[in-house]
């Protein structure tokens, strides 16, 4: 690629890139991360703390702290959930 890419491109560090888990949290997944990870549906399962859950969801939507990481791991547990245990 090098006739094709400047030389600072072609030199630099490998980079990866960043996907908008933030912005989905509170777009256009917002209420899919609201069902998944809803006080109730947590409680039955009996797995988690739902008011610690509930707390980072609020928090994140709220704009007090970014908790991206946590509530996508949380939702794809929660995915996980349902795929292997539907009965909870």
């Amino acid at each position: 690629m090098k006739n094709f890419l400047p030389n600072e491109v072609i030199q630099r560090k490998k980079k990866g890139f960043g996907v908008p888990i933030a912005k989905w949290v509170k777009g256009p997944l917002k209420e899919l991360f609201g069902d998944l990870l809803s006080p109730d549906r947590i409680k039955k399962e009996g797995f988690l703390n739902p008011d610690y859950v509930s707390a980072l969801l609020n928090d994140h939507l709220m704009n007090k702290k970014d908790n991206r990481k946590q509530l996508w791991t949380l939702l794809v547990w929660e995915l996980w959930v349902n795929r292997y245990h539907p009965a909870l």
